[in-house]
């Protein structure tokens, strides 16, 4: 995942699972506190090797406002590349 860009919001692409690290860069949150929240939750983890993976099914159905927050930023998006006309299936201009 790229840095975000000065003075946005850290986007998250859609995808089947996150590792803790990334959902607490973009909750803007150390991923500790982040982890604890979550087991607090009892989300179930993907672990492999030192890192720790949380499917989207455990986002939705245990955690409400993170599934929220990640649907209306997903919105968020779609709405801004759509007014710059820069969404998905849409040919940016070329530089000369």
């Amino acid at each position: 995942m790229s840095a975000p860009a000065k003075g946005r919001f850290a986007a998250l692409e859609i995808r089947a699972f996150y590792s803790v690290a990334e959902l607490a860069r973009a909750a803007g949150v150390p991923a500790y506190k982040l982890l604890r929240l979550l087991r607090r939750c009892r989300v179930t983890f993907i672990h492999a090797g030192r890192a720790y993976y949380v499917p989207l099914l455990e986002i939705r159905e245990k955690i409400p406002p993170l599934w929220r927050s990640l649907c209306s930023a997903q919105e968020l998006r779609r709405v801004c590349d759509a007014a710059a006309g820069t969404g998905p299936g849409r040919d940016l201009p070329k530089k000369a």
